[in-house]
């Protein structure tokens, strides 16, 4: 039964069928076995019984002609009549003599052999009785032709006799087969009864134990789908169904289970190390964002800080170019000669007091620019540490798969302001270091021209040099003063420059501080992400 438990459904079925067609077929062969055997005994009943008494009562026919044509011949004594007379009794005697002898071939039984051959015996005497008979009949001997007439009536009587004891033998023989065929048929009928209730009660019954085979795996396997979809992945099957289609699907199930459960463990693992990984990201940007408020904060105040200093070096181009002018106008006085000596004096005193201020105003703005150098350099650590930080959210993102494509954006949002910050911060150190050396040109320059003022007090204190010297003076002062206006007006562009990198600056900042709480956002969904998928998984029994 191994076999059969282990079949395919097709198989099993197929069986039954197979099983059904065989009772079919042994039914069939059997009844026609039976049919057969029934037509044989009717078809030899037919030639043999009926034919045998077809045959006798013939042969009775024929003695009892024989024997009118002999009484005939004695009542009528014409010769012409008994030649007739003979030629019918010779027909009637090859004609008996032919039915004896099918009468022996057709049958088989001893007795009726027996019998026909005492007839056969009987017919050849009474045939030389007859042929004495007509010999005296046709010699005129009418007398004892009589007597021998009536001598051998017992003769053909006993003949009759003994045909009819053949008949009776061959109609008792024909009852025996008759009975015989009805008993076969009885027989083969409750034969085929027998074989069919059998073959019905074992199909019953294979039916029974194939549809429970069938059906049985079935509500297993549905039971298991109901277990499955009601979320409990603690399947058990203690049964082996074998490995039919039925039993193959109730394996396929446990194993879709197992793989389940599995994956719902290895879903678990993820998610602890999303919500892990989701809570270290939210406290990084926390603190980015922290820092990046702080550095724009300290942004906003570098460029108030670049605008007061952009508003001294205007003051300061403002200045030299007063400063000029007042130089020109110190031109102009030398000509007008000496009476002008106390009055350049006095201007030269404040051109010195000026000098000196612009002089502190250029180291204060040294100062600053040297101020603005750290803040741009803290500024560009701080790039640094959020492009850093921009790729570390990256690989986060790419750890997150499909969950962190939208913090991945961020990421990259981040990086690519740190990298502008950085640019930046780049163009505002090279503005800052051309400030600084216009700044030192400046130092020198008033240097030079306090010295220059200097010299003028005192030659003009010393009350003395010509207006030409002073002239000359004047004029060298004029040159000096130039150069400080063009150094201011350069200062005062750079400035400029600089205010505006400290505005993109200040944007960059402030685009930071927006992208670094879109991280936050972002890190907070991922972690309620995370949460709700370990709900999700929670439901799942493993």
């Amino acid at each position: 039964m191994k076999w059969f438990f282990n079949a395919k459904i097709g198989a099993k079925i197929m069986t039954g069928y197979v099983f059904v067609g065989i009772i079919a077929i042994v039914t069939c062969y059997i009844g026609l076995q039976s049919i057969n055997k029934i037509s044989r005994m009717n078809q030899e009943l037919y030639e043999v019984n009926t034919l045998s008494q077809i045959y006798i009562d013939d042969a009775i026919d024929k003695f009892n002609e024989t024997s009118i044509f002999l009484a005939v011949s004695l009542i009528d004594g014409d010769k012409k009549t008994g030649d007739i007379n003979l030629a019918d009794i010779s027909k009637n005697d090859e004609k008996i003599n032919e039915i004896l002898i099918n009468l022996e071939n057709i049958n088989n039984n001893e007795d009726i052999k027996r019998e026909i051959a005492q007839i056969k015996t009987a017919t050849a005497n009474l045939k030389l009785l007859n042929d004495n008979l007509f010999d005296l009949i046709l010699a005129g001997r009418m007398n004892e032709a009589r007597s021998t007439f009536f001598s051998n009536t017992p003769y053909a009587t006993r003949i009759i006799e003994m045909l009819r004891h053949t008949h009776d033998l061959v109609e008792t023989q024909a009852k025996q087969k008759a009975e015989a065929n009805l008993a076969e048929g009885k027989q083969a009928a409750i034969a085929m009864f027998f074989i069919l209730v059998i073959g019905l009660t074992l199909s019953l019954g294979l039916g029974i134990l194939i549809t429970r085979r069938i059906t049985r795996p079935l509500k297993t396997a549905v039971m298991i789908a109901d277990q499955i979809s009601m979320r409990d992945l603690k399947v058990e099957v203690p049964i082996n169904y074998g490995r039919d289609e039925a039993g193959l699907m109730i394996q396929a199930f446990l194993k879709m289970a197992e793989n389940l459960r599995g994956e719902i463990k290895q879903i678990f693992g993820g998610v602890d190390v999303l919500v892990s990984s989701a809570s270290e990201i939210s406290a990084s940007t926390i603190q980015f964002t922290a820092s990046a408020t702080e550095t724009a904060a300290a942004v906003s105040e570098t460029t108030t800080t670049i605008e007061e200093l952009r508003q001294t070096a205007k003051l300061s181009t403002q200045k030299a170019n007063y400063i000029s002018e007042v130089t020109h106008k110190a031109v102009q006085a030398s000509q007008e000669g000496q009476k002008k000596v106390e009055q350049t004096l006095e201007e030269m005193y404040r051109i010195r007091q000026q000098m000196e201020s612009i002089a502190e105003s250029v180291v204060r703005q040294s100062e600053q620019s040297q101020a603005i150098g750290e803040i741009i350099s803290s500024v560009d650590d701080i790039a640094e540490q959020s492009n850093l930080l921009a790729v570390n959210a990256s690989i986060e993102a790419a750890k997150a798969g499909e969950e962190g494509k939208g913090f991945a954006v961020v990421a990259q949002e981040i990086k690519s302001l740190a990298k502008q910050s950085k640019r930046a911060t780049a163009q505002v150190r090279t503005i800052l270091n051309d400030i600084q050396k216009a700044t030192s040109s400046a130092v020198m320059a008033t240097e030079q021209g306090s010295k220059m003022v200097e010299l003028g007090v005192t030659q003009s204190t010393g009350a003395g040099e010509s207006i030409k010297e002073m002239a000359r003076s004047i004029y060298e002062a004029l040159q000096a003063v130039t150069q400080i206006a063009a150094s201011a007006q350069q200062q005062f562009a750079g400035t400029e420059q600089t205010a505006m990198a400290m505005e993109n600056i200040r944007l960059a900042s402030n685009q930071n501080v927006e992208g670094s709480r879109k991280i936050e956002t972002a890190a907070r969904n991922l972690d309620d992400l995370g949460k709700n998928l370990r709900q999700l998984a929670e439901r799942y029994s493993v």
